[in-house]
């Protein structure tokens, strides 16, 4: 595919589900292709589809381990091959995150400059990776967490990273081509304080935003069958998608 698109590698929850990856995505507008997050196992994903020396950029939307332990598993494919090193954008947080990360596994504050350009992103200051520009927007979650949206060729994508419901959400969603809406926790349950979403809060973001295609990522696989049908009876009118690892998605 050369158009806009997002492609499903990992849709898993923190504890991911059977032979799968947690979040990964990647965008491609012609031949330009970002990595949006990189948790667990998704560097072995990947190359099912891609290789890693075809990307552009890396882009985190916080720094918990299911959206980017699998960092340390590209610094090592980019430093062994002895490729050029790549933009990594990451929350105001992310670089010392990374520093003390490397100093914690004995490997040093400097262990990811050799594979990895680090660009702490501003929310509101849009970035530029070839023919996409990116904005981020800081999301309601436990960390210095970040929603991201993605322009090209007058279409938007936006994925929420891992939020709760506040007003903000729908505020950056609306009217996008496509949502890639974290679906984490199961109904019925609604722990305290609220760091994700649950399926009635899915519908009622999906309802108000309006996006063209909306797709359920983050999931325990075990229980987003029950969250899709939660959804649809809480706004029987809605199509909601279940991302499938090495699914494409045209936006």
């Amino acid at each position: 595919m050369t158009g806009f698109t997002l492609q499903i590698i990992g849709s898993s929850c923190a504890v991911p589900n059977r032979d799968a990856a947690t979040a990964c995505y990647l965008v491609s507008n012609g031949s330009t292709t970002v990595m949006l997050d990189a948790g667990h196992g998704s560097l072995g994903k990947l190359r099912a589809y891609r290789q890693p020396d075809e990307l552009a950029a890396v882009v985190i939307t916080h720094m918990h381990p299911d959206h980017c332990v699998d960092l340390i598993a590209l610094r090592n494919f980019i430093y062994t091959r002895r490729l050029p090193s790549i933009p990594l954008h990451l929350p105001p947080t992310g670089v010392d995150c990374l520093r003390d990360l490397g100093a914690a596994l004995s490997l040093g504050t400097d262990y990811f400059d050799s594979a990895f350009d680090l660009v702490p992103y501003e929310d509101g200051k849009m970035f530029s990776v070839g023919t996409m520009d990116f904005e981020t927007a800081r999301s309601r979650h436990n960390s210095d967490s970040h929603m991201v949206g993605i322009r090209a060729g007058g279409r938007r994508c936006v994925y929420t990273g891992d939020t709760a419901a506040f007003a903000g959400l729908v505020e950056f969603a609306t009217a996008c081509d496509l949502l890639l809406v974290e679906a984490t926790d199961a109904p019925g349950s609604k722990p305290e304080p609220r760091w994700h979403l649950g399926p009635e809060e899915i519908a009622s973001a999906i309802a108000a935003a309006r996006p063209r295609t909306t797709v359920l990522t983050h999931y325990d696989a075990d229980v987003i069958d029950e969250t899709c049908t939660a959804i649809r009876s809480s706004e029987p009118a809605l199509a909601v998608l279940i991302a499938a690892e090495g699914q494409f998605y045209e936006i």
